[in-house]
């Protein structure tokens, strides 16, 4: 049974998703995030469990607490591409998408040449993501 209709879930990832990355000292880990108050906890699960890959974490700082959904592993995000790709983003995140699928792409390739690629279209994606 499908918790929520592929278009829908294409348009709250719209609303509240985030195609992104996170920096360590071994490189760059690909993911994609949202990020919700934790009145959304059962709102996260359910896509979590629409998708059936990534975790669904708990943060905070002092008295603001959060939720958030994350994919990280490189098998999962191709789940995430292939859906955006069958229900593309309509809005401007589909431009930050394409570079964020980019990058997944030069994580599978696994080819030296790639890194500094990666590292490129993280640079390109920060700008688009803090316009």
């Amino acid at each position: 049974m499908r918790i929520f209709d592929n278009h829908y879930i294409t348009g709250l990832l719209e609303w509240g998703g985030s195609f992104t990355y996170l920096r360590s000292k071994g490189g760059i880990t690909v993911c994609f995030v949202m990020k919700s108050s934790t009145r959304d906890l059962p709102l996260l699960l359910k896509v979590r469990d629409f998708f059936g890959v990534g975790k669904v974490y708990r943060g905070g700082v002092g008295t603001q607490k959060w939720v958030y959904y994350r994919v990280n592993k490189l098998g999962e995000l191709i789940t995430m591409v292939r859906h955006f790709e069958q229900y593309p983003l309509q809005g401007m995140k589909q431009h930050a998408f394409a570079i964020w699928k980019e990058m997944v792409n030069c994580k599978r390739r696994k080819l030296p040449k790639d890194k500094a690629k990666i590292m490129e279209l993280a640079v390109k994606l920060s700008r688009m993501n803090s316009g």
